[in-house]
């Protein structure tokens, strides 16, 4: 997925998120360099006297200095190992966070999820979800996940072939068994559109499940790697969701589309909404067209 020179970052506001996100980064660096990012937002005010402005400078030192020490322990207590590199910076989370993977060229980026369902899908303004849309590369939404299998989708597009190879990259680290899924969607509306009156009978249906079967069976085996295809009807979001659930999944992998990055996305796509929905956790790959 990508080259062991390229390092994980991971952010963590010392929550219990926080800590269930550098858990998983550390499974996901394997043999590659981790580093734990915090970031302490800045109250400087824009216009003061000279007196006010120094005072701000050094108790926004002190409390760097105090919070490397914490950050330090924290990855040290969730770990049981002292060897990981931390930072502290400065400025609004998200915006630390990408400064720091672009400058250190990572290979993923990790950020604890704030919560999820409903809730979770209106925060917006969240950290999670500002990095998500804003990063030019994989994004780890870290929660507290089942212990079934990785489920990584696809709509079988040359353009989600990284979601496949992450699902198996994530299944080899995890020892978790693979389920690649394909959402069929009969009723999009861009078909009821052409033909209002449009009917997929029985057999044309089964066909349809075979042959998207047979697709992601074949691309497994390219792959060199065990797993079981699914193909469910429905709306992609939805259908992953709730796979997601039925099978108690420990993550989900899903690919968007977008040669500068996911703030090019509508907030609508099925990546944003599968990362915000989803009660585990989940990742998402980019792929370019």
């Amino acid at each position: 997925m990508f080259s062991n020179d390229h390092p994980v970052i991971v952010a963590t506001d010392f929550s219990e998120q926080g800590d269930e996100a550098i858990r998983q980064a550390s499974v996901w660096a394997e043999t590659r360099p981790l580093v734990a990012v915090h970031a302490i937002a800045d109250p400087t005010p824009m216009f003061a006297p000279i007196g006010e402005m120094q005072r701000y400078a050094k108790m926004m030192k002190d409390l760097r200095a105090k919070r490397e020490d914490v950050l330090r322990t924290r990855v040290a207590d969730v770990l049981g190992r002292d060897d990981v590199a931390t930072e502290v910076h400065i400025g609004s989370p998200a915006d630390v966070v990408l400064r720091i993977a672009v400058e250190q060229r990572a290979g993923l980026v990790v950020v604890g999820a704030t919560g999820r369902g409903k809730v979770e899908a209106m925060l917006l303004g969240s950290t999670a979800d500002q990095v998500l849309r804003s990063a030019d590369r994989p994004v780890l939404v870290a929660r507290t996940s089942g212990e079934g299998p990785v489920v990584a989708a696809t709509d079988l597009s040359k353009t989600a072939t990284p979601s496949l190879e992450a699902g198996v990259v994530a299944s080899r680290l995890t020892g978790r068994p693979l389920v690649a899924l394909h959402a069929l969607d009969i009723a999009h509306p861009v078909l009821s559109a052409i033909e209002p009156s449009i009917v997929v009978d029985d057999q044309t249906r089964q066909q349809l499940h075979d042959a998207c079967r047979e697709v992601l069976r074949a691309n497994l085996e390219r792959l060199g790697h065990e797993g079981t295809p699914a193909v469910e009807e429905g709306a992609p979001s939805r259908v992953i969701a709730n796979l997601a659930e039925e099978k108690d999944a420990s993550l989900v992998v899903v690919a968007t589309h977008g040669r500068t990055g996911m703030a090019r996305i509508a907030l609508g796509s099925v990546a944003a909404d599968v990362s915000r929905r989803a009660g585990c956790s989940v990742l998402v790959v980019r792929s370019t067209p």
